[in-house]
């Protein structure tokens, strides 16, 4: 039973670095696209955020892969920052390259949302709580040994 769900949760942060890979693809496509096209229909402004969201994707892709703690955070702004690439390209209606874009974009957003309610995530953002409280405790230690060095050697 347990290794049933660690497989599925596996499973799934594996099918999300694959959908985070497919948008920054996406991404990058679409900005070759806007530069062929001379900028038109795109602006700069739009570039840059299609660039801004194809590395973000592509930094939370490498941590899903790895199944680290920072997966959860980078997720997070993914989906923000994918939702956000995506409401910028449907200010071009009657663009299909844009259009797909945005489709991917958002499938990616909700790939990455779905961190929030997966169990994984939850153990991920456990681990780094614990993790911060670990470091908290041996800086405290640290200073307690310090602290009774100085004042010992004080009298």
């Amino acid at each position: 039973m347990l290794q049933d769900e660690i497989a599925r949760q596996r499973q799934q942060l594996w099918d999300c670095a694959i959908q985070c890979m497919s948008a920054q693809r996406m991404c990058l496509s679409t900005v070759r696209y806007c530069l062929d096209t001379s900028g038109e229909p795109c602006g700069v402004q739009h570039i840059r955020l299609l660039l801004d969201t194809a590395a973000l994707c592509q930094s939370t892709a490498e941590n899903a892969r790895r199944g680290g703690w920072l997966y959860v955070h980078t997720a997070v702004a993914c989906a923000e920052m994918c939702e956000r690439s995506a409401n910028d390209c449907d200010r071009y209606p009657n663009d299909e390259k844009l259009q797909q874009c945005a489709k991917v974009l958002r499938e990616c957003a909700d790939c990455c949302k779905n961190v929030q309610e997966n169990p994984t995530a939850a153990g991920f953002r456990q681990s780094s709580s614990n993790v911060a409280a670990e470091q908290r405790a041996t800086e405290n230690t640290a200073e307690g040994s310090y602290s009774s060095a100085s004042t010992s050697s004080g009298d």
